[in-house]
């Protein structure tokens, strides 16, 4: 196994956003099957290493392939763009000012009279627009444009936290009712 293939050649899928997480899945077993440290245990000490490394590259593969968000990140790094560079913070003003709008109602959820009702509503938005900016990544990042699809996976990654955020104070409200 070479891993100095990208994820994509180690997983025979095709280098774009749409992943079948099925077929990843079901490769992934394929190859820990094949590949897996307790396989190698009567194997060299280079053989048992080796395999270790292969199991490391799966396991990291796999996590980058399976989240939309690494996902999105890893093939913007193989066209050699650094998508979530220190440097490159900017968002477009619409779009931050809908955040401070989510993060408030968030922040709001402990006031309302209609908790369990206020929580499903944001999550649906919150999934409702991280669809709908899957679908802006994957078409600016087909079409080649790509400074704009590094706006749309750090887009991505505020709707990630956010969800975070609200999954975490559904939480601590559930525990408190």
């Amino acid at each position: 196994m070479d891993i100095k293939q990208n994820f994509f050649q180690l997983y025979s899928l095709p280098r774009c956003y749409a992943v079948d997480l099925s077929q990843l899945q079901n490769r992934h077993r394929q190859l820990q099957r094949k590949f897996h440290p307790d396989r190698y245990v009567t194997a060299t000490t280079a053989d048992q290493r080796l395999a270790v490394q292969v199991t490391a590259y799966l396991n990291q593969a796999f996590k980058t392939l399976k989240n939309p968000v690494a996902r999105g990140v890893y093939l913007l790094e193989l066209a050699g763009l650094e998508p979530l560079a220190v440097s490159k913070t900017q968002m477009p003003a619409d779009f931050l000012l809908q955040q401070i709008s989510l993060r408030e109602s968030i922040d709001d959820l402990p006031k309302s009279l209609n908790m369990d009702q206020d929580i499903s509503e944001l999550f649906n938005r919150l999934q409702q627009q991280y669809k709908a900016i899957e679908i802006e990544f994957a078409n600016t990042y087909g079409n080649g444009e790509l400074s704009k699809a590094e706006v749309a996976i750090r887009k991505l990654q505020f709707m990630e936290r956010l969800e975070q955020q609200l999954q975490l104070q559904a939480e601590v409200l559930m525990e408190l009712k």
